[in-house]
Formats: structure tokens, C-alpha cells, sequence
């Protein structure tokens, strides 16, 4: 359980075929990120693709009052952001910038679909991930970048933080 854990769950929800237009999803930030893996698991043709790594933001414990004076649960929400990266071919901006909105809904639609990440009845386990902590607090947020051309007839490429908490139960 822990930081690793979270980690590699975030990563492993979103991997390849999970959600459409993210074609190669890593545990981590990698050192590099050749330019194939934007398109690796696409159908052909594609002419838009994105990567993505979970980063683990930063982390606190709640004690939750349940149980004895030396023992009970903790709430440990974790703030997680799916960086991802975006590279299109298409020949306007708008149809790449179409693609990209496209990526990030479907990232999104991924989160809400499950909100324990596949792990329900699993040892261990995200209790719930994308719901926030607390009554009222934010549940997903997405930040992004203003999309670049890198020139005329070259490729447009993004990025973005798809942010959101991600809470395991330990009991201590």
C-alpha cells in the first residue's frame, strides 16, 4: 500500500485500450518519450495521440474515529495528477485542438466510471478516487495549456494535469 500503489493503480485504469486517443499510459514521469509512443497502440490512420504518468502531488492522514485507543482507521487521500501529453498531425489547428478536448472528456468519463479504479474487493485498495475528500470539496479538475502549432504544417502539441484525490483506508 502507499505512494506506489496509487501510483501504478492510476496508471494501470488508464492504460491502453481504457480510453480513446491515450495510447501509451507509464507509472512514472520516463526519462524520455519517444515520439512513436503518442500513436504506439492507435489504429492506423490516427492522426492525434497522447501519453500520460500519474504524479502523486502530495499526501496527509486523517484519523478516522473508529476503534480502540491504539488502533482504527486512517483516511490518507492522496492528490494525484494524470500529466498528459498531446501530439497531432492533423493539418488545422482546430481539428487538433478538437482531438485534444476529445482525449481529456474521455479521460475524464474513465475516472467517473469507477471510482474505486478497479479494485473493489482487492487487498489493497483505493476507496474511492475522483470524489473529492470532503462535502463540497472539488472533485476533478483539469488544467491545460494552450496548444502550440510548432510551425506551419508541423505538429500541435499539449499538455495537462487531469487532477483529482484518490483515497486509500489504512488501518494503524
Amino acid at each position: 500500500m502507499g505512494r506506489a500503489f496509487v501510483r501504478r493503480t492510476v496508471a494501470a485504469w488508464f492504460q491502453p485500450p481504457n480510453v480513446a486517443g491515450l495510447y501509451t499510459v507509464y507509472a512514472a514521469e520516463p526519462k524520455n518519450v519517444p515520439g512513436t509512443a503518442y500513436f504506439t497502440n492507435a489504429p492506423a490512420g490516427t492522426s492525434s495521440g497522447a501519453v500520460a504518468f500519474p504524479h502523486i502531488e502530495s499526501q496527509i492522514e486523517h484519523r478516522i474515529a473508529m476503534g480502540g485507543p491504539t488502533s482504527g482507521w486512517k483516511m490518507v487521500p492522496y492528490d494525484v495528477a494524470l500529466v498528459v501529453r498531446f501530439k497531432s498531425n492533423q493539418q488545422r489547428n482546430e481539428d487538433a485542438v478538437d482531438d485534444w478536448d476529445t482525449v481529456l472528456e474521455n479521460i475524464v468519463e474513465r475516472l467517473r466510471a469507477d471510482r474505486q479504479l478497479g479494485t473493489s474487493g482487492q487487498s489493497p485498495s483505493i476507496f474511492q478516487a475522483g470524489e473529492g475528500d470532503t462535502f463540497g470539496a472539488g472533485d476533478i479538475q483539469v488544467l491545460t495549456d494552450l496548444p502550440k502549432s510548432l510551425g506551419k504544417g508541423q505538429q500541435v502539441v499539449a499538455w495537462a494535469a487531469v487532477r483529482f484525490k484518490a483515497i486509500e483506508m489504512v488501518e494503524a
